[in-house]
Parts: structure tokens; sequence; C-alpha cells
């Protein structure tokens, strides 16, 4: 009874607004545009990172093809590149050529200093930021993540 009811309750606030006026699909959101729906709409953190683990998907499969081709590359820098990805675009990261170059033939050492040179870092203006620009970097160097934070 509660899940026929919840579902008949999503049928319809399905058909008014804003569910029925909002569009079917949503392109890629970026970091941005998560701080502006935390703030405009209060949501939880829990919710805020469902909607960003529904995200990221969205970001790997964009440069997905390209990974394909640097099959040393591991999770952690697949992470890097996801969360740069998420910050600059996919799009702006496929566009670093010499990056996946530098992936390519291993030099991570190389592809965090081309991350570091590329616009990726001027979008971090609050000291939060730049500390999390920089763990990147490294994540990126040594192919390793930082131990887990209490936050």
């Amino acid at each position: 009874m509660e899940r026929n009811g919840g579902a008949i309750a999503m049928n319809h606030l399905r058909a008014f607004p804003p569910f029925s006026t909002a569009p079917e699909t949503k392109g890629l959101r970026f970091l941005p545009e998560y701080e502006e729906i935390a703030k405009v709409q209060g949501l939880s953190k829990a919710e805020l990172l469902e909607l960003v683990a529904r995200d990221i998907p969205k970001y790997f499969h964009r440069f997905r093809a390209r990974v394909l081709n640097v099959t040393h590359i591991g999770d952690v820098r697949m992470g890097v590149l996801t969360g740069i990805a998420f910050v600059i675009g996919p799009d702006a990261l496929m566009e670093i050529k010499e990056l996946w170059v530098a992936l390519k033939e291993e030099r991570y050492n190389e592809a965090a200093n081309l991350l570091l040179m590329s616009r990726w870092p001027t979008t971090g203006t609050k000291p939060a930021e730049q500390m999390r620009i920089l763990e990147l970097a490294d994540m990126m160097r040594f192919g390793v993540a930082p131990a887990q934070r209490r936050h």
C-alpha cells in the first residue's frame, strides 16, 4: 500500500510544475552549479552527493574512449581526471593534448604539471579549493589517494 501510494504521488507530481516544466534530460553540471543548487535549494549533503553520484558517469563516458588507450592509468588517476572534468568540463580536459600523451607514456609528474598549467587551477579561489587542486595534482603524480579525512 505504501509503495503504491508513493508511486501514485510521484505520477501525480510529474504532471505539475516544477516537474512538468523541467527538461527531460540535463547535460553536464559543473561544480559551481552544485554549489548554487546547495545554496538556493538547501539540499543536504546526502542529497547533493546523490546528484553528483548520478552525474559522474556522464563525465567518465565523455573521455572513456581516450582513457581506454591508457590501460595502466589506474583508478586514482581516473578519479583525478573525472574530478577535473567535473570542474572544467570534459571537453576542456580533452583539449589538453599533451596531457594525454604524457599519460599514455606514463609520465605522471609531467601530467600533473600540465594540469597545474591548464585553466583548471584558476577555478580555485578559496584556500580549500586550492588545497583540493594541489591534492589532485599529487594524486596524479603518485597514483595514491589521500587517507580518508573527517570533515
